[in-house]
């Protein structure tokens, strides 16, 4: 069996990847109130939105799958922090937006979490990670691009 620290750099980080995505999910679970981890990070991408977007928009910009980003909704709206609207212009179309409980849910554990990310980072220095800020970009910027090869 190969020694995992001895294997190509690239394989390593690939693998990583996984184990890093499987381990912050499953402490932020244990961490986290009322919500899940994955169902914070959809709330965390829904802010970046200017004005309510589509379900559309929203998978898109989550990089999951429609259907997986209509369960997480549903689920967050089942709990009270989301709406489900029909878009005005485009009855085909859903927005999706914040709820007064979502906002008070942010304040009660905006320092909670925020503490949670300091401590996840503590061991790293800001210039590393600046760097792995910056390889993340261009990794998700390149599966993009693979993405799109093979919708050819």
């Amino acid at each position: 069996m190969n020694n995992f620290r001895e294997m190509d750099n690239r394989l390593i980080s690939y693998v990583n990847i996984f184990l890093l995505s499987n381990r912050l999910q499953t402490v932020m679970d244990k961490g986290l109130q009322e919500i899940t981890s994955k169902q914070w990070i959809l709330l965390i991408i829904l802010g970046t939105f200017e004005e309510a977007p589509t379900l559309k928009e929203l998978s898109h910009k989550c990089g999951i799958t429609h259907q997986s980003t209509m369960q997480l909704v549903k689920k967050l709206a089942d709990k009270g922090y989301l709406v489900i609207e029909e878009d005005k212009k485009d009855k085909r179309a859903i927005r999706i937006s914040f709820t007064d409980k979502r906002d008070k849910w942010t304040d009660q554990y905006a320092k909670q979490n925020m503490d949670f990310i300091e401590k996840m980072f503590s061991d790293l220095s800001d210039e590393e990670i600046e760097i792995f800020c910056s390889a993340q970009f261009k990794l998700y910027d390149r599966l993009g691009t693979i993405a799109d090869e093979f919708e050819l």
